[in-house]
């Protein structure tokens, strides 16, 4: 695989809450959710990670009010992947592949926006969401 150029791009931006056992000083912290958008000669685009989506961006998707206070979310329509592809001149189809880290929805839950590309996942990861079994897990 031939690598043209790899995009960074934050897919959330996260203030939660306990800044400092984050090793900040403040008791809001920052976080973001790294992606890389990566050109490809032969493969298309790859997408490490996807962030939020538009389904959570528009309140579709089971985020509570309690976590969205933890968690701080901007929840900005410009920050998501697709919206973030789209502005560099490509459209959710150019991306062939994603590849996610671990299934949480600052990680995944964009998922949804790039329905024709085959998402790529450890085993151990897939197997692990498919059998939460306690309150807690899920």
């Amino acid at each position: 695989m031939s690598i043209r150029a790899v995009h960074h791009i934050n897919c959330a931006t996260m203030c939660p809450f306990a800044g400092h056992l984050l090793g900040q000083n403040s008791w809001r912290g920052k976080m973001v959710a790294h992606c890389l958008l990566v050109e490809t000669d032969k493969d298309g685009l790859v997408l490490i990670d996807t962030g939020f989506g538009m389904a959570d961006i528009e309140g579709r998707t089971h985020f509570s009010r309690g976590t969205k206070l933890m968690l701080g979310a901007k929840f900005d329509p410009a920050e998501t992947a697709i919206a973030q592809v789209e502005e560099l001149g490509f459209s959710a189809s150019d991306v062939k592949h994603i590849v996610v880290t671990h299934l949480d929805l600052a990680h995944a839950g964009g998922l949804p926006d790039f329905p024709s590309a085959q998402v790529h996942l450890h085993a151990k990861e897939h197997a692990a969401a498919m059998t939460r079994a306690t309150l807690l897990e899920r």
